[in-house]
């Protein structure tokens, strides 16, 4: 099974890139090359990690304290405050090659986004706290979101954002990477990075599961089915 799925990440990422190589105007050649190279690379990288800094991080924790007094039960509320200093890395696969990717698109749309810088903050913003309400800090584990609702949710972000300014369905693809990744990267993991305190967590990896991490993953899969939904929407019928 666990093979099943690491196949399936490659297989995401190298549409992905494959995709991204035809939006930076290679031919369709040229991005299949390109897409098996940096698929593979990062898959066999997906392990490497960077250390970054070690941070002092806090947060307050509720805790119910039963206590009993012959036949009577007392439930009182407490609030304690944990401290730890964690150790931040951040992992090529999982981190660097996503946010590079969304830094580089961002450089390379400016000819769209200067039309609407408005709404692509607004829809960084909607997607940033969307993606942080529906991620869950799972102890010993990292942070979990729920990939079939956000996705769906950033789909149809997207969808409404290619018809409104009438964009090419490469345009879309580029602009919904940019967007998803820069979103799951605060909303999950810089928001929710001073929670890791409450868990006594000795590290924390940003991107740790590589290529399958929300990071890299959620971004590609709603930029891919994205563009795929909208060119059929684009496309005129023909009588």
């Amino acid at each position: 099974m666990g093979g099943i799925r690491e196949a399936v990440y490659v297989l995401v990422a190298s549409l992905t890139f494959y995709e991204l190589g035809l939006s930076l105007g290679l031919d369709s050649e040229g991005s299949v090359y390109l897409s098996a190279l940096l698929a593979l690379t990062l898959y066999c990288s997906s392990g490497l990690r960077f250390f970054v800094f070690s941070k002092t991080l806090s947060g307050d924790l509720h805790k119910v304290i039963n206590v009993r007094l012959g036949s009577v039960a007392i439930l009182q509320r407490v609030k304690l405050k944990a401290v730890f200093k964690p150790r931040i890395y951040v992992n090529l696969a999982g981190f660097v090659a996503p946010l590079t990717l969304a830094l580089l698109i961002l450089a390379l749309q400016t000819h769209c986004l200067s039309v609407a810088p408005f709404k692509y903050l607004s829809i960084l913003i909607f997607l940033t706290i969307t993606y942080n309400k529906l991620s869950t800090i799972v102890s010993g584990r990292g942070i979990f979101i729920s990939v079939t609702s956000s996705m769906t949710l950033t789909v149809v972000t997207a969808l409404a954002l290619g018809t409104h300014l009438k964009l090419a369905p490469e345009t879309l693809f580029s602009i919904t990477y940019s967007l998803s990744t820069l979103a799951v990267l605060i909303g999950m993991d810089l928001v929710n990075l001073r929670l890791s305190a409450l868990f006594k967590t000795r590290s924390i990896v940003i991107g740790g599961y590589g290529i399958g991490d929300a990071i890299f993953l959620l971004p590609a899969i709603s930029s891919l089915t994205s563009k795929i939904i909208y060119s059929f929407i684009a496309t005129p019928l023909t009588p």
